[in-house]
């Protein structure tokens, strides 16, 4: 019978209680590996219950994504990641609202409701080789804005108390 009841509250997308335990018990003790392989076997959809077990035990969680909507819903800050290496940080509505670096801002420009207002752009160039990475700034090949300068590596530049941009031009486009 509770095989029959187990089947019928996955059926309706509920997921299995003995694998949300599992996972809960391993979150509780601190053992994220384990915890991790018995959230991957809740079925899709269940993310808000490990979101709400998250919050409620006040833990930090690294989420790889290239989902900006999921960073928007879930997390507090970010960092966006080029060619392995982080070009902008800061708080999420920072980031998101305000890009800084061009990558980021290509970045948001590509989400369905951007392009709809303001139509689709191409970037151009092509992506460094992650084998032989060049010198100075990775996305230098592909930057409308890229200048002499962009051949030496740029360090992270302030744009706000909690906002950075690893850009030599943050600041110079007005």
């Amino acid at each position: 019978r509770d095989v029959y009841k187990r089947q019928a509250r996955e059926a309706q997308g509920e997921p299995d209680v003995t694998i949300l335990a599992g996972f809960h018990v391993h979150l509780a003790n601190g053992n994220l590996k384990e915890a991790k392989a018995w959230a991957e076997r809740l079925p899709h959809g269940t993310g808000e219950l490990v979101w709400d077990l998250v919050r409620a035990r006040s833990l930090g969680a690294l989420v790889i994504t290239h989902d900006l909507g999921v960073v928007a819903q879930y997390c507090a800050r970010m960092a966006v990641m080029f060619a392995g290496r982080i070009v902008e940080d800061g708080p999420v509505r920072e980031v998101l609202g305000s890009p800084a670096h061009p990558y980021t801002q290509a970045l948001v420009a590509s989400l369905p409701g951007r392009i709809a207002k303001l139509g689709y752009t191409v970037t151009g160039g092509t992506p460094p080789d992650l084998y032989d990475l060049p010198s100075g700034c990775l996305y230098r090949d592909r930057c409308p804005h890229a200048q002499p300068v962009c051949l030496t590596a740029p360090a992270r530049v302030a744009v706000s108390a909690a906002h950075g941009a690893a850009c030599h031009l943050v600041g110079a486009r007005a």
